[in-house]
This record gives C-alpha cells, structure tokens and sequence, in this order.
C-alpha cells in the first residue's frame, strides 16, 4: 500500500533538487541535485511507493504486447540497384534511429515498393530498439509510418489497446 507521506519523508531531496537549480547557472550542483531527485523517483516506483495498489496491474513479457521482429539485411548493392529511387515505405537502419523520442529519418534514398515485396514491414507507432554495437538500447523511436527496416533492429508493433510511448 502506498505511503501517504512519500513526498514528506523525502522532502530533503525535493527541496534540494529545486534549491539547487534555482541558484543560477547550470552546475554540477544542479545535475547532482536533479541526478538525486532521479534516483529517488526511480527508487520509489521500484518499490512500489508512486501506486496505491498493484493490484490492477498484470506482469506479461514483450510479445504479449504486440509484434517483434527484426529487420531485414540489404546489402549496398542491393539497396542502390533494386531499391534507390523508388516509390513505397522507406527503408531504415541504425543510422537512421535517434534516441528516444527523436524524430526518425525516412528521407534515407531506399524506398520498398509496397506490393511485391516480402521484406518486414514495422506499422505505424512501431517502437524500434538498435540491438548491435555501441547503439544497442540506446537507440531508439516511434514511426509515424509503416517501414521497412534493417536487421540490426528490432521492432515492436503494439495491441490496439498500448500506446507505444509506454514501452518506448
């Protein structure tokens, strides 16, 4: 059951946090002061402290929320001689990828005809994650239209009832 003084028992670190950003320019007394204020939210989710009851909620694993699939692998060849300047759903790879809520790129010159073609198709509001290199997690977003995509990531095509800002 949640505390009902979770904010009081805590009020140093809120306190602190808004202080310390309100003393003037950016410092790392201000990031250290957010960073806390951070870390305690995250603490108090975890431990259940921000919800009256969990008790509505159910535990389920990815795959029960929609559709995962990884992309398809193109080589440059491939791309230039059977796929550049055509019309259809753009292509997409890691380069095209922000982080997080970052706009994605579909002007990327690679566009898959929509009939004919057999290569994956994330829908619209499809949640990518890069799952390769340095980029692994870190990059990631919504598309604001079907794709099709490269192997290095994964999509994540949700239910009708998920908002696919919950699992981005």
């Amino acid at each position: 059951e949640m505390n009902e003084l979770t904010g009081i028992n805590h009020l140093d670190v809120w306190v602190s946090a808004k202080n310390l950003k309100s003393k003037g320019r950016r410092s790392n007394r201000t990031n250290l002061g957010i960073k806390c204020l951070r870390t305690l939210i995250c603490d108090l989710a975890v431990s259940g402290s921000l919800i009256k009851s969990r008790e509505d909620w159910n535990e389920c694993t990815l795959d029960q929320l929609g559709h995962i699939q990884s992309g398809n692998s193109l080589t440059k060849v491939v791309k230039k001689n059977k796929y550049s300047n055509n019309i259809g759903r753009p292509y997409l790879a890691t380069a095209d990828i922000g982080y997080g809520f970052e706009e994605l790129n579909y002007d990327t010159g690679v566009n898959i005809p929509t009939e004919g073609d057999t290569l994956k198709t994330a829908k619209e509001n499809s949640v990518l994650i890069c799952s390769e290199g340095g980029s692994a997690g870190r990059k990631c977003g919504i598309t604001q239209m079907d794709i099709a995509f490269g192997n290095k990531l994964y999509s994540l095509t949700p239910g009708k009832k998920i908002n696919s800002k919950f699992l981005l």
